[in-house]
């Protein structure tokens, strides 16, 4: 069995965080560190979206497969 080694940091907050290699992480607007997912950034693609477009945008099947598109889904 292999041992992950994992690189210790602290946040904003100075709270420890742990990494591990290989994986992507984000910052959060308050400092927190976050591993990334592919869902929270369809989300937040798919909102600016819908609030650019309008109030019969989030029914377009169009904006939707952008965002997919867009982030790799």
């Amino acid at each position: 069995m292999e041992t992950i080694e994992k690189e210790h940091t602290t946040n904003k907050n100075n709270a420890p965080v742990m990494q591990e290699p290989g994986k992507l992480y984000v910052i959060r607007r308050n400092g927190d560190l976050v591993e990334y997912t592919d869902e929270k950034i369809v989300v937040a693609v798919t909102k600016a979206f819908l609030a650019v477009e309008g109030t019969s945008a989030p029914d377009s099947n169009r904006i939707h497969d952008k965002v997919r598109e867009l982030v790799g889904h």
